[in-house]
């Protein structure tokens, strides 16, 4: 096998498997992908509106207790964000910042419903293609200036500029004017439109169940300032220094920050849900190998992501710390697998049954991996455990695979791995194959270059890292239609896109949820892609704090800082 670094530790484990599973040794999972596309949503079966919620009545002025504000929560993670722009970029830490500077339609919760935020009430015609939001009118932005409907079109119109570059553009191009990616087909043609200053309407292009598409596209529908913003050329917003202290309407008041490092919010003590019982919300850049040390001596008060179950277990262990996980979310790593190269489909279930999850699970991660054939949670009416034949390891079955198909002994496997976990695991995984007669090359680079050779077809397979928070399968459509070389063109995924396109308009809930036990069942069958790992996604609060859900933030990015108590 030819690597570009050697990995001898874990090649002598591995071949001890046999008669005992030893511990862990790097348990950190890097997520390329931090978002998927979809999820499942079983509720608002009727067009009636929902209910406005009963957090807190908005008519009510703001008491503010002193001692409130002099209390700060610090939030760590293990990387820094992007612009402030809410359109700007599409990562995890990101996220995290625009869910407290910004506002957004509806809020997800953690048992895959949504409720009312910005939003107060909605409906939906007849086919759910028209739908109707009343806002709620005590919302504004940190300037004071009310968040109206015209401020949601304003956004919308923005992102759907072809001149607007944006990671988040393609979520609308399910509404009527825009093209397949996102873009309007001619000026403000996006059907999003300001009935009155309190009543937004858009368009669908078809119909979509609402619960499912907000769970999907969350975290892509927010507001922009027009009163700030409108008449700065489109092409150029994102140059613009305004971003560098912007105007927010969410739970948090932007204060300041050191670029890489931290980044300070005032809380919103006029917040028209409810004025959060604390004052200062900070975000502090952590090295993952001391994010749980941090937490032990007491500066962190909450983290959401980048710790290890070691470093979360030890962490717990002490009295001012508080370990959490959910079950609704994994990072999750996947192989890719190149269907030009690998187009009889008896060569990528060989590879399969390559891929020893209980050997990656034991070296890699201490033995808290979770095996399953399964892309997304293995939850609800989505699944079905008739799949799970497919996270067999067997070498034997694999060998008879590769002669059956004809395998050119004398080709070299190429393996595609980000540097990290993935090339522990893909060394894990050569070994598998090495061991019955299949020559293996692996590659190394950065996930950036790693994931650009693979669009481009230069591996047999690549290792891929995202989270997996739900059980429908629309949240795989974008990966693997982004990093599977020529899937979207291939018979494998037109097939399995052409599932997902029926599911995606489907409303009966249950026809929705027997296609997606179809899709998954193709899916294994037709073998693009391969679990690796799953492990779950621990979390660590200190003490003081209390009034938060790992359900919510697992599900969306989604946080009730207001509901948050702090000691």
């Amino acid at each position: 096998m030819k690597k570009t670094s050697k990995l001898l530790s874990i090649l002598l484990v591995v071949m001890l498997l046999s008669g005992c599973l030893f511990g862990c040794a790097d348990t950190s999972v890097e997520q390329d992908e931090p978002e998927q596309t979809a999820t499942e949503a079983p509720v608002n079966e009727s067009d009636a509106p929902v209910e406005p919620s009963d957090e807190a009545d908005p008519t009510e002025e703001p008491v503010v207790e002193a001692d409130y504000l002099d209390k700060v929560v610090t939030v760590g993670q293990i990387s820094t964000w992007g612009l402030l722009c809410p359109f700007a970029v599409t990562d995890s830490y990101s996220q995290f910042i625009y869910d407290v500077l910004y506002e957004k339609l509806v809020f997800v919760n953690g048992d895959y419903t949504i409720s009312p935020r910005a939003a107060d009430s909605w409906e939906m015609n007849e086919d759910s293609t028209v739908w109707t939001f009343h806002l709620n009118q005590d919302a504004k932005w940190h300037d004071g200036t009310p968040l109206t409907a015209h401020d949601w079109v304003f956004a919308a119109q923005t992102i759907t500029d072809p001149n607007f570059v944006s990671g988040r553009k393609s979520m609308y191009a399910n509404f009527e004017g825009t093209d397949a990616d996102g873009n309007e087909t001619s000026e403000n043609s996006v059907a999003w439109v300001a009935v009155d200053d309190f009543t937004l309407q858009v368009t669908l292009k078809a119909t979509a169940e609402i619960t499912a598409f907000f769970i999907a596209n969350n975290n892509g529908i927010y507001p922009l300032p027009k009163h700030l913003l409108e008449g700065i050329d489109t092409a150029t917003l994102l140059e613009d220094s305004y971003w560098t202290n912007p105007v927010g309407c969410g739970v948090g008041i932007f204060d300041s920050q050191v670029e890489g490092s931290t980044i300070t919010f005032k809380t919103n003590q006029e917040y028209y849900r409810g004025a959060p019982k604390f004052g200062t919300l900070v975000f502090r850049v952590v090295a993952q190998d001391s994010m749980a040390a941090a937490f032990m001596a007491g500066e962190l008060d909450l983290c959401f992501s980048g710790l290890n179950y070691e470093d979360a277990a030890a962490a717990a262990l002490q009295p001012n710390v508080n370990e959490g996980y959910t079950e609704l979310a994994y990072a999750l790593c996947w192989m890719n697998i190149n269907i030009d190269k690998l187009n009889d489909v008896k060569l990528r279930q060989a590879v399969r049954y390559c891929i020893n999850q209980e050997a990656i699970s034991q070296v890699l991660f201490g033995g808290q991996g979770v095996i399953s054939a399964s892309p997304t949670l293995q939850v609800g009416d989505y699944y079905t455990d008739s799949i799970e034949y497919a996270s067999e390891y067997n070498p034997e079955k694999a060998k008879a695979l590769f002669d059956e198909a004809g395998w050119d002994y004398n080709e070299t496997f190429i393996i595609g791995a980000p540097s990290g976990t993935r090339e522990d695991a893909a060394t894990i995984i050569a070994q598998s194959l090495e061991s019955i007669g299949i020559k293996v090359e692996i590659q190394v680079n950065d996930a950036t270059t790693t994931f650009a050779n693979a669009k481009e077809g230069k591996y047999h397979v690549s290792l891929q890292s995202t989270s997996a928070w739900t059980n429908d399968p629309l949240t795989t459509r974008a990966s693997m239609n982004t990093y599977i070389h020529t899937y979207g063109t291939s018979d494998v995924g037109t097939e399995l896109n052409g599932i997902l396109d029926q599911m995606s308009m489907e409303l009966d809930l249950e026809k929705r949820a027997e296609l997606a036990r179809q899709w998954l069942v193709r899916c294994i069958e037709l073998c693009p892609i391969a679990p690796v790992y799953r492990t779950r996604q621990y979390m660590l609060t200190s003490a003081r704090v209390t009034g938060w859900s790992p359900d919510n933030q697992a599900v969306g990015f989604n946080n009730n800082w207001h509901d948050l108590i702090v000691d």
